[in-house]
């Protein structure tokens, strides 16, 4: 009887045996001819603020979709010493970047509030996750024959040049200089563009430090650069455009006084539209009734009570009224302004005089818009002379507006260096780091072969160990008829 047991035992063993080999063998075929190719990984992780939020240090969205442009892997082939071994084709076929992505995201995704919860307005909400950390892969198919060390520097040379590429892309910055030159156009022309140049730049300091309101360089703010910014342009330069207007200054008044009349009718055709738009808007109030109440029967027959968006709707309506209104006032702002410019060039001591003979915005007929400028030409042919500038007063207003330069670019030039130290401390290896370098390659020893191993042989041996149940559960059965 022992000798029957020992046999079984014997034949069970070599029969899971037999299967674990068959499936041994099944899994080495499946894994070296199915398996990933062999490559370099990495992390690149980014820790400056906003960087959770998907949003680079310049308040633009940002992903790694730059990784594989042509930039970027020129750059690298050129730093790993191989641009003419690979191409950046070759490259972007083998590259793969990949967030990293909390376990329970898919949970947290799917998460939202109860629609039978009326307490509340009824909305589902999805969590807009940006991963911080990103895997970077590598793999061999455009040479298989490169080595481990080549393989790993190469990845290491394509993240270095994509951190480059981000410091440049998505750093903060300004034009110092101004897009073109000012010495082609009239006085006033030159002050306008100055001030909306600072006030652009001003509104873009306010900006920056509504986002970052405790930066501070040599004890300054993006605060104080917009704040003297802003004081340069209600001093200086409305100060100098005062000067102009009042004496009628220009060197040429006639191009100017065709200027003035073309603006005032542009922005008068403005002017109309936003009113049309203001009544039609006041009429939507009106007739708009607010809180509406919607009362939903359950399965329970009970009544629940849902509130209306009407509120909202008439809210939005009001932000819009708003909008136009300040609208319109700017446009009258503006219209007051060209006319009074345009009646100290042309004399008249009646802005209404000046301004187009269709101030309200209609479209004017050719006849009416002939004698408009035949008017014009005839003011401005007998003002010319009388608004000739003489050589002292010319001089004294380049002087004036080279001044008011001078001031603006010292404070640009602080600005720019604030924003370098700022973008320093932003993009630096400190806030965009890679690590965790490794070289991967199909290995019978890797984990990843002893889970094909699991996956592969293991239902062989569950096979083979069923198979010599049966068999010994027969034995059994053929012993017990026996007796």
């Amino acid at each position: 009887m022992t000798a029957k047991k020992t046999h079984w035992l014997r034949n069970s063993i070599l029969i899971v045996l037999a299967f674990a080999i068959v499936g041994l063998a099944l899994t080495s075929y499946l894994f070296f001819t199915q398996a990933s190719p062999t490559c370099a990984t990495a992390n690149l992780e980014f820790t400056f603020e906003g960087a959770a939020e998907g949003i680079a240090p310049n308040n633009t969205a940002f992903n790694l979709d730059d990784i594989t442009s042509e930039a970027v892997l020129s750059a690298a082939l050129q730093e790993a010493g191989l641009e003419g071994n690979y191409t950046v084709e070759q490259l972007q076929g083998s590259l793969l970047a990949q967030g990293v992505y909390p376990d329970d995201i898919s949970q947290q995704a799917m998460s939202y509030d109860s629609l039978l919860d009326f307490s509340a307005n009824r909305r589902s909400t999805l969590t807009d996750y940006h991963p911080t950390t990103f895997n970077i892969r590598l793999d061999n198919r455009f040479d298989p024959s490169i080595s481990k060390t080549r393989l790993v520097n190469l990845l290491r040379s394509i993240l270095t040049a994509y951190k480059a590429h981000f410091a440049r892309v998505y750093a903060n910055g300004i034009q110092k200089e101004m897009a073109f030159s000012l010495d082609t156009y009239d006085y006033g022309q030159q002050l306008e563009s100055i001030q909306n140049r600072y006030s652009e730049l001003a509104d873009y300091a306010s900006e920056l430090y509504e986002r970052h309101p405790s930066f501070l360089y040599s004890g300054s703010s993006f605060n104080d650069i917009s704040s003297r910014l802003n004081n340069l342009v209600a001093s200086d330069v409305m100060r100098t455009s005062a000067n102009l207007t009042i004496n009628a200054l220009s060197r040429d008044p006639a191009r100017l006084i065709i200027q003035y009349q073309f603006e005032i009718r542009q922005l008068s055709n403005q002017q109309k539209y936003q009113t049309e738009r203001l009544e039609k808007i006041d009429a939507l109030i009106d007739s708009y009734d607010k809180s509406d109440i919607l009362y939903v029967s359950n399965s329970n027959n009970n009544l629940t009570r849902i509130s209306g968006d009407s509120s909202e709707t008439y809210d939005t309506l009001m932000d819009q009224r708003k909008t136009v209104a300040d609208n319109i006032s700017r446009l009258d702002l503006q219209i007051a302004d060209c006319q009074l410019k345009l009646a100290s060039l042309m004399g008249t001591e009646d802005s209404d005089e000046a301004a187009s003979s269709n101030p309200s915005g209609t479209e004017a007929s050719a006849e009416e818009t002939s004698l408009d400028y035949e008017d014009i030409a005839a003011a401005a042919a007998t003002r010319a002379d009388e608004n000739a500038l003489t050589g002292a007063q010319a001089a004294s207003i380049e002087s004036s507006i080279q001044a008011i330069l001078q001031k603006g670019d010292a404070i640009i030039d602080e600005f720019s260096t604030m924003l370098t130290a700022f973008n320093g401390e932003q993009i630096s290896d400190a806030t965009i780091t890679d690590s965790g370098y490794k070289f991967v390659t199909p290995t019978v020893l890797s984990g990843a072969f002893i889970k094909k191993a699991i996956m592969t042989a293991g239902p062989f041996c569950a096979i083979g160990f069923m198979l010599c149940m049966v068999l010994i559960i027969r034995s059994r059965r053929r012993e017990e008829k026996q007796r």
